[in-house]
């Protein structure tokens, strides 16, 4: 084949560099678009299928759920959406359920203080006096010098480290808009409630009226794709790609969204990916009859399970729509996702990850959030949530992808610039390619 363009990944980055560009191939390893935000439905009887052919289905999505926020600023990006699918707009409703007190503190905590029983809140207003003055070098540190040793130990400890699957003490400060800190705000919110939710990364969001996979599958019919092709390896001397089933294509410009760690590790680039971390994912889909414990928020931040779970998210909660239509006005029937976090590099055997699956479900029943599952399915997610190492050189990621772009290759979108971002931010890395492509 004579040399073109071509794109790696038929997510939101490529999809979106890929539209309307019938010269540029895009290559995507499973036998669908979307990756990780592909929904798929699962009848009462187990039945997968990759859209909603039939009502009487749960909705899940293979990495949890994927909601869209955006701010104000990203209304072009909204509008790009538009015109694939009607969205639904909603609020954020989050919150911070510790399980040995039986109580839920919406989101975020350290505005909402005066909910936790009183002697952690005289320790809190000690702790305070003194955040905030000190430098540090990683995440851990980070937490410790701007919540103190309280809130550290009931909440931000405990969460972030099955969240990063024990890096913690190892990762950079990373993502610090997630976590806001007024100092004045927090200790006034040991007195009354802030609550805050104008506050955080996503306090509103959008989500297609008919599911990521239907917008997934109009933006592309719109693309030139090429499905189950697995990349294997890239010669960056040679210029070309090679597949698992052998194929190989040379390419003139090349858009990666593999992840940059796998990028460096298919080009021979390997041992200069160790300051590269990340965790690894199991993500439990489950439709269920609810237990006694009635909850309506959107998702739950769990410091504390003897499963090892971190994050509870309901479907159902967001939208009805997630549920089988002839289900959907019974308020007794559920559909939520949870999240656990394991060590990078994990590979779990499938009897491991079905005793996992096995245990998180009895834990939510002991817990009285579900009474009996309906449907549980699960997805493992081997490269999850992107940090850099304490010691990573300054502007590391920039100097290896302007090395790649040397060799003609862009990686880009969430995964291959090595970030945490949502939907719209991997459209607008779409955008940037696609450019790159047009224009060098």
């Amino acid at each position: 084949m004579k040399s073109r363009n071509f794109i790696i990944g038929a997510g939101f980055t490529g999809l979106t560099t890929g539209i309307d560009d019938d010269l540029t191939l895009v290559f995507e390893k499973e036998n669908f678009p979307g990756g990780l935000c592909a929904s798929y439905y699962i009848d009462l009887s187990g039945r997968k299928y990759p859209g909603r052919l039939s009502k009487e289905t749960f909705r899940f999505e293979r990495g949890g759920g994927h909601w869209i926020w955006a701010s104000a600023r990203d209304s072009q990006y909204i509008e790009f959406l538009k015109q694939f699918s009607e969205l639904k707009f909603y609020e954020r409703k989050a919150a911070v359920y510790f399980r040995k007190w039986d109580l839920i503190v919406p989101y975020p905590l350290q505005f909402n203080l005066n909910l936790l029983p009183g002697e952690l809140k005289e320790k809190i207003k000690k702790d305070m006096r003194n955040v905030g003055e000190t430098q540090a070098n990683s995440l851990k540190e980070w937490l410790y010098n701007n919540f103190g040793e309280t809130l550290c130990e009931i909440f931000f400890f405990p969460f972030n480290e099955k969240y990063t699957a024990g890096l913690l003490d190892k990762i950079s400060l990373k993502d610090e808009y997630k976590t806001p800190i007024i100092k004045e705000r927090i200790i006034e919110s040991l007195e009354r409630p802030s609550y805050g939710q104008e506050f955080g990364y996503n306090p509103k969001f959008f989500y297609p009226v008919n599911g990521l996979d239907a917008l997934i599958a109009k933006m592309a019919l719109r693309a030139n794709i090429s499905y189950e092709k697995e990349v294997v390896q890239i010669d960056t001397k040679r210029k070309e790609i090679i597949f698992s089933d052998g194929d190989g294509f040379k390419f003139d410009k090349l858009i990666s969204t593999l992840p940059l760690k796998t990028l460096m590790q298919f080009s021979g680039m390997s041992d200069e990916s160790d300051f590269l971390l990340h965790n690894s994912l199991l993500v439990l889909n489950i439709g269920a009859i609810r237990g006694r414990m009635k909850i309506d928020y959107h998702w739950l931040y769990i410091p504390e399970s003897k499963s090892g779970f971190h994050r509870i998210g309901f479907y159902s909660n967001v939208d009805r729509e997630f549920l089988p239509e002839s289900l959907a006005n019974d308020e007794n029937i559920i559909s939520l996702y949870v999240e656990k976090a394991y060590p990078m590099n994990s590979k779990l055997k499938q009897d491991d990850l079905k005793k996992s699956v096995k245990d998180i479900v009895e834990e939510l029943k002991e817990w009285q959030i579900i009474e009996k599952e309906l449907i549980v399915d699960f997805t493992w997610v081997p490269i999850a949530y992107c940090w850099e190492s304490t010691e990573t050189p300054q502007n590391y990621k920039e100097i290896i992808r302007n090395k790649y772009k040397s060799f003609g290759i862009f990686s880009t979108g969430r995964y291959g610039k090595w970030e945490t971002q949502g939907v719209i931010d991997s459209i607008k890395d779409g955008f940037l390619a696609k450019g790159w492509i047009e224009n060098g």
